[in-house]
């Protein structure tokens, strides 16, 4: 799971493939995103002056779902001092 490109949005710019920590981003083909290396810190996201860049897809939404499944229910502590 990595962030989109919208390749019609994207003006090569490389803002992103510089400030991905962790090499995701080929600087020459900056519309592709190496799923292996990518960390999911969406700084490129918040870099790129086009927003060309943004989470989406089916895997996106079905951890949407989960993650809300999952942390919908209130809690009740489980210590009372």
């Amino acid at each position: 799971m990595h962030p989109d490109v919208d390749k019609q949005k994207c003006n090569s710019c490389g803002s992103c493939a510089l400030q991905c920590p962790t090499g995701a981003i080929d600087m020459q083909n900056t519309k592709l995103t190496d799923g292996k290396k990518c960390m999911m810190c969406c700084r490129c996201i918040n870099v790129c002056p086009s927003d060309a860049r943004h989470l989406g897809g089916l895997l996106y939404k079905v951890a949407g779902w989960k993650f809300v499944k999952d942390n919908s229910r209130r809690l009740e502590p489980e210590w009372f001092v």
